[in-house]
Parts: C-alpha cells; sequence; structure tokens
C-alpha cells in the first residue's frame, strides 16, 4: 500500500463515519446559526443603513413571501421573513442544538415529520376558517416541524 492510498480523501481513516457526522452536524448548526443571526439582525441593519441590509432582504425573498403584516418587527422593522418562516426555523436551531442529546434518547420514527406539519396544516386551517389569525400562532405551530425537520435530516445523515 502506498501513501497516496493511505491518506486518500475516501479512507476510512481519514473521513470515518464519526468524523462525518461531526462535520455534517457542525455545517447544520454554524449554518442555522448564520440564518438565524441575519434574520435577527436586519432590523438593526436596516436602520443604520448597512449595505448588506439590501442583499439580506432579497435572499429572504427567495424562500418567504415577507407580507410585512405577517412578519414579526424589532424596533418598527419586520424581519425579512414572515412569522411562521421565523418559527421553522427557530425550530429547525433547536432541533440541531438538542440533536446531540436527543438522538441516545429519541429514534427516529418514520411519521414525526408529517405528525410535526399537522399544527401548522390545522393554523392554515383556522385560519381560513376565520377562528385564527395570529403570527404568534403561526410561529408556535410551525417550531415543531423545523425541529424535526433538522431532526431528521441529521439523523438520516447519521444513518447513511
Amino acid at each position: 500500500m502506498t501513501n497516496c492510498q493511505i491518506f486518500h480523501f475516501t479512507s476510512p481513516i481519514f473521513f470515518g463515519r464519526i468524523f462525518l457526522m461531526k462535520i455534517y452536524y457542525w455545517i447544520f448548526l454554524v449554518g442555522s446559526i448564520i440564518w438565524i443571526s441575519a434574520i435577527l439582525s436586519y432590523p438593526f441593519l436596516l436602520k443604520t443603513k448597512s449595505p448588506l441590509s439590501p442583499y439580506i432582504h432579497l435572499s429572504f425573498s427567495y424562500v418567504c413571501h415577507q407580507k410585512e403584516e405577517r412578519c414579526f418587527a424589532i424596533k418598527g422593522v419586520p424581519l425579512p421573513v414572515c412569522s411562521r418562516c421565523t418559527g421553522i426555523y427557530t425550530g429547525f436551531f433547536s432541533g440541531v442544538l438538542f440533536f446531540p442529546i436527543l438522538k441516545r434518547v429519541l429514534p427516529l420514527r418514520w411519521y414525526y415529520l408529517p405528525l410535526s406539519a399537522f399544527p401548522i396544516g390545522l393554523e392554515i386551517m383556522t385560519e381560513k376558517m376565520g377562528i385564527w389569525n395570529n403570527n404568534w400562532v403561526r410561529f408556535f405551530s410551525s417550531i415543531l416541524f423545523g425541529f424535526f425537520l433538522s431532526y431528521t435530516s441529521l439523523w438520516s445523515l447519521k444513518e447513511n
């Protein structure tokens, strides 16, 4: 065996399953921190006339409708995503954060993700029927979905 074969990038010595899982986890964690930070810092960047603020708003326009009446506001400036998206991203971050602890006690089941979407569907139905129309309801109904979205994603990477 030559030195090139020993240190090849696909070698189990270099990229074992545990090592790869840690890399995936840190990518998810850092990515979700950057994502949440961009959302929460937008109002302050806009107030200070930062050149980054238009780019942040434009970037989030690709993933959210950004209707102002459905967005939370900080100091009178609406966030660049609606309350439902804010809940999904907050839940996603929480799922990534608690994954190392929960993976030992909460095994993945196929029905977690569809069941976690049920509160969002229920909230949308009650909104259409005129029962609810509240940003906080949208936010809290979507946290569970975001949580299990990240949990399912990380778990599936763990298995492969």
